[in-house]
């Protein structure tokens, strides 16, 4: 009984360790800045220190909404022949990564069209490498869509202001020229929670958010008149 024990914990010491030391070559943070090229490719290399064989698949998730201009892929071209598609955790195919061997990943994202509304929200995409039966992280790889194909202004650089923050009933907000626009409000994972046209006329503008959860949103204004075309963009806080 005791050597089956040991042996046990032995061979459940030598798998975990040969996940534990799966390696990236690579960051695991990077930016897309929208606007700049059409499609973007990142390579990823992975390095097995160990000496068994580790297996692995790949989970993506994002904070935003897709549209048919934007997609993304991921596929390992270290194949002789044809590029192999790395296997998702919703396939049965499994990776696997040899002894004291690497592997080249490249990511790839069409970026022809992402809504405006979901880049004043800092959308990312996050991609896992886990285990076989991903129930378990190895690697956490970040891509964050910075917008620069419009103008961001920050609370800080501008005269643009909301208050009170922290706010639990009403926000208001100070123009900056304009007073008619557009107010997007979103909360922390990029789900829009109100968005309104404003055609206010006085010097402040006020908006209700007492229905909202606490937490923090991401709170954005789009003048009218604007030719520009810039947004203005800060935070807050509501409690209860």
């Amino acid at each position: 009984m005791l050597r089956t024990l040991i042996t046990t914990v032995i061979i459940f010491s030598v798998a975990d360790i040969s996940f534990s030391q799966l390696e990236s070559l690579s960051p695991l943070d990077y930016e897309i800045k929208y606007k700049t090229e059409d499609r973007y490719l990142f390579n990823i290399d992975l390095y097995n220190p160990s000496e068994n064989d580790i297996q692995f698949k790949w989970t993506v998730d994002y904070n935003f909404e897709l549209t048919p201009g934007f997609s993304y892929f991921n596929t390992d071209l270290d194949q002789e022949y044809v590029p192999g598609i790395l296997s998702i955790c919703s396939r049965p195919l499994i990776n696997t990564l040899p002894p004291k061997d690497t592997l080249p990943i490249y990511v790839g994202f069409r970026t022809i069209d992402i809504l405006p509304d979901v880049l004043a929200n800092g959308p990312e995409l996050n991609y896992y490498l886990q285990s076989p039966d991903c129930d378990s992280t190895y690697l956490h790889y970040t891509f964050k869509i910075i917008d620069r194909s419009v103008a961001v202004i920050d609370q800080s650089d501008s005269d643009f202001i909301i208050y009170p923050n922290p706010a639990s009933d009403m926000v208001f907000m100070d123009f900056p020229n304009s007073k008619k626009g557009r107010v997007v409000i979103c909360n922390s994972i990029g789900q829009v929670v109100i968005d309104k046209n404003t055609e206010a006329t006085d010097e402040a503008f006020a908006i209700r958010v007492s229905s909202l959860p606490s937490g923090l949103y991401n709170f954005t204004f789009t003048p009218k008149a604007d030719s520009s075309q810039k947004h203005y963009h800060t935070q807050f806080v509501k409690i209860n």
